[in-house]
């Protein structure tokens, strides 16, 4: 049984399907800044370090998979391990390392720098899922994101240090050329897109459960909701058009959850068929009460195709459906259950 829990680093993971508005935005997850790098080596280390290219070669994909014309895997991403602890400093011919500026964050804003690195650790997960399983992703669309992402970038810069260009500033800070920084960005847009795909991709291969929410803030509501349910209106529709929670603008869809996870949300579903509904139940998310309307929409076998076999059907779900807060959270808490992770010198 799937339980979310904290990760070693003590980031806080999203509560499950709990009231938030956080969102991963269009793009999928948050491209990290330059210079954050890959992330951990993760549970049992892959055969060697996937090494900087492209596909399309003719030579090996990831895990021994060909390569397929027009789609780019994880050989196109940098080794994880970089070793390249670089001066960011030198004071009277003392250095002042990237390890040391860590350092200080890690200690100043440690919300920003677990964010940081739990976004690097899930970025290690998808390295491994896409290995083990010749994930990819278009080459076209890639070079769009990175177009776009460059573009973002270029416009806050322009705010923030109106009297430095870019290219300027990526010369004198990090020693880039422009052909470097957008290999750089190339790499962590691509580690964001591969982490889209192996989610879902992971999510598919469990025995899971889909839902519908409705949650509302007083009982008289709720009620009144359950009563146009059971006399046969729209679950979806009454979503849309009374629920507080995020999921509202989709008919109250929650992403799946696999089958027996502990979901205080969903608690009481166990008992339920395809199209009952549950409630409504008081529950209390964030210190308020509120009420709640359960549907269970079906429950899936696992489906254990192979990604060739499925990268269409998910890709054209992550085009109408963005990847959530929530699915990512599920993905981590599996991960966190198959691969060994803790932080060197810190635990056993």
């Amino acid at each position: 049984m799937i339980t979310l829990r904290r990760s070693p680093f003590g980031v806080g993971i999203v509560v499950l399907l709990a009231l938030t508005t956080t969102a991963t935005g269009q793009r999928g997850p948050v491209v990290p800044p330059v210079g954050a790098g890959e992330g951990p080596t993760v549970g049992n280390p892959s055969t060697g370090n996937p090494s900087t290219g492209n596909q399309g070669s003719g030579s090996q994909g990831a895990g021994g998979y060909p390569p397929v014309a027009g789609r780019v895997g994880v050989e196109a991403m940098p080794p994880v391990a970089r070793d390249d602890d670089q001066p960011v400093l030198l004071v009277a011919g003392q250095a002042i390392r990237a390890s040391d500026v860590f350092r200080e964050l890690d200690l100043v804003v440690p919300g920003r720098s677990a964010e940081v690195v739990r976004q690097m650790l899930l970025s290690a997960f998808a390295r491994r899922v896409a290995v083990q399983h010749g994930l990819d992703v278009q080459a076209e669309m890639l070079e769009r994101e990175v177009d776009v992402a460059i573009a973002e970038q270029r416009a806050r810069f322009a705010l923030e240090a109106e009297s430095v260009g870019l290219e300027t500033f990526l010369a004198a800070r990090f020693g880039f050329t422009v052909e470097r920084y957008r290999a750089e960005i190339r790499a962590r847009v691509l580690a964001s897109l591969l982490l889209e795909r192996a989610v879902r991709f992971e999510a598919a291969r469990t025995a899971r459960e889909q839902s519908q929410l409705i949650l509302v803030e007083d009982l008289e509501t709720a009620t009144g909701i359950a009563t146009k349910v059971a006399e046969g209106a729209s679950f979806a529709s009454l979503a849309r058009a009374h629920s507080v929670h995020p999921t509202a603008a989709d008919g109250g869809d929650l992403p799946d959850v696999p089958l027996g996870a502990d979901v205080p949300l969903l608690e009481g579903r166990e008992g339920l068929q395809p199209g009952d509904v549950l409630g409504p139940l008081p529950i209390t998310l964030n210190g308020k009460a509120y009420f709640r309307l359960i549907r269970l929409v079906d429950r899936l076998q696992p489906d254990l195709r192979p990604w060739d076999r499925v990268r269409v059907e998910i890709e054209l779900e992550l085009a109408r459906r963005p990847l959530q807060p929530e699915e990512l959270a599920i993905f981590e808490a599996r991960m966190l259950d198959r691969y060994r992770v803790s932080r060197p010198g810190r635990e056993p």
